[in-house]
């Protein structure tokens, strides 16, 4: 049989690095904003704010400037978007009481998503992803066999205390149950760009606000 050659088309983009930030204080800041502010989401132990606008507050601009560093790194340089501005569309808080999970969605209205892990504690939940090249035809693989990248239909990054994730928006994923006694903390992100977009020679120019 004469050799043969994979390409991998049209890889998804994933983005992982470590934060600069007190998360310490961090925590802190998080469970007391939890605890005082009004208008909370409980979705049966997952709770988020219904105000999606965290980066917003005084208190977490150094969180906001953080991230802002790594989305434009990870835009400008790895993915070579050309645009004049990014910005936050919504950002807020994640708190994964014992026993809840989140169930796989995506993010629409969005370009990159992200999230920085603030506290995972052992058995606490972990971040999913779903390929989306599995959604019409599942075939399971040999017995025995090894995940590929071509085979695999679910990855999980490294989520250590510290680490930022960065990812396309319309990639689902999922939160796993937390079976440990402790919560599990992070923030979490949507990002679009503002400004002059696309170009009119492809039909696709666009401008923006933000």
């Amino acid at each position: 049989m004469k050799n043969f050659e994979v390409n991998s088309l049209f890889p998804v983009p994933f983005y992982t690095s470590e934060v600069e930030l007190d998360l310490e204080d961090i925590r802190k800041r998080i469970e007391k904003l939890a605890r005082y502010q009004e208008g909370l989401n409980d979705s049966n132990g997952y709770i988020y704010p219904k105000n999606e606008q965290l980066f917003g507050r005084k208190e977490f601009s150094d969180v906001k400037n953080e991230a802002k560093k790594h989305v434009d790194r990870f835009m400008r340089e790895v993915l070579k978007y050309d645009y004049d501005d990014s910005f936050f569309a919504c950002s807020w808080f994640n708190i994964n009481e014992p026993g809840s999970h989140h169930h796989r969605h995506y993010h629409p209205n969005s370009i990159i998503s992200g999230v920085i892990f603030i506290t995972n504690p052992h058995n606490s939940g972990h971040l999913l992803f779903n390929s989306p090249h599995q959604r019409d035809i599942i075939l399971e693989q040999k017995k025995g066999s090894v995940d590929t990248p071509f085979s695999s239909g679910i990855f999980s990054p490294r989520q250590e205390v510290g680490c930022i994730a960065l990812f396309p928006s319309w990639l689902e994923h999922a939160v796993s149950k937390n079976l440990s006694d402790e919560n599990r903390l992070t923030i979490a992100f949507n990002v679009f760009v503002k400004g002059h977009i696309g170009s009119s020679h492809t039909l696709t120019y666009c401008e923006v606000g933000g």
